[in-house]
């Protein structure tokens, strides 16, 4: 489980991303409920950004970045803009899992899942025809990765059960 964490915030925090499209797959894996699981995902990705957030300020400060209106690579307009819609979203979606069916819930975030491995996987199939090839591998060992381990989990045919 540790192993699991510690690859799932180390790409996390390489691909710029909060996590939940890896954690929640493996969050069910482990017999967490499907709600459980992506609230966990969330904290789990609020403690990844605030470390990249901090990469970014750091790294940005250490190489003298000097862009407008920014703090290292931290662009504050876009941070003062981002934080109330997120804190308001959050509890949207919070309140809109709990009032859904659980068996729905899984089904659209397994749909979520194959929708964002495919972006990936064009995303992989352009960089290769740009001829930038470790980048194109490095976002395919990602993607099915994160793919095998969602549709190896117990839970993976009950979502697609009925569909």
């Amino acid at each position: 489980r540790i192993l699991l964490g510690f690859v799932s915030g180390f790409i996390s925090a390489i691909m710029g991303i909060g996590g939940a499209v890896m954690n929640v797959p493996i969050l069910r894996y482990f017999g967490y409920p499907i709600s459980k699981a992506i609230g966990s995902a969330v904290a789990i990705g609020s403690v990844i950004s605030l470390f990249g957030a901090l990469g970014f300020l750091i790294t940005g400060s250490f190489l003298k970045a000097n862009l407008p209106l920014s703090v290292g690579f931290i662009n504050i307009p876009a941070f003062l803009i981002f934080i109330p819609i997120t804190m308001v979203m959050a509890r949207v979606g919070a309140n809109t899992v709990h009032k859904m069916d659980k068996s729905k819930l899984q089904r659209f975030f397994g749909i979520f899942l194959y929708v964002v491995g495919t972006v990936f996987f064009c995303q992989v199939l352009r960089l290769l025809f740009c001829h930038s090839f470790s980048k194109a591998l490095l976002f395919f060992t990602i993607t099915t990765k994160v793919s095998i381990q969602f549709v190896c989990s117990k839970e993976s045919s009950v979502i697609f059960k009925s569909s």
